[in-house]
């Protein structure tokens, strides 16, 4: 894929930069561009959604780029901020998928095999207690 913005000069641009300043964004998109679409595309979102999102995400990015710490690594922030607007974009009920025709399971209303055990042991330990207990006892009566 060609980046925009000069690709990789921007990118060389882009590292000798003031750290004291917020980086440059035409070289922060071009240095980040391939890495959040992967990304995007690895969370989940759907081919037709993905250059959405993948805006959605560099607009955000310009928006807080004033707050962003330049003493900290630039990749991961913009991450923090792809997975962030990828997983809004997946909440979305018009992103989820239904599929038509396919029967839906049903859910299993019996109790689990942890609690049949356990209630069988319990059964189990209620009858040897009654099993234990005297008959012609008069508290019993």
């Amino acid at each position: 894929t060609q980046l925009p913005f000069g690709g990789m000069e921007a990118v060389a641009r882009s590292l000798d930069v003031d750290p004291s300043q917020p980086p440059d964004f035409a070289a922060l998109y071009a240095s980040e561009f391939n890495f959040v679409w992967h990304l995007a595309r690895r969370m989940g979102v759907a081919s037709r959604n993905q250059p959405d999102v993948v805006q959605d995400v560099f607009l955000t990015v310009h928006r807080r780029l004033g707050t962003y710490d330049s003493s900290r690594p630039l990749r991961p922030w913009v991450a923090g901020v792809a997975l962030r607007v990828a997983l809004d974009h997946l909440r979305l009920a018009r992103n989820t998928r239904e599929l038509v025709g396919q029967e839906v399971e049903p859910v299993d209303l019996a109790p689990a095999a942890d609690e049949r055990l356990r209630d069988e042991q319990t059964r189990w330990m209620v009858q040897q207690a009654l099993l234990a207990l005297d008959p012609d006892d008069p508290r019993i009566n």
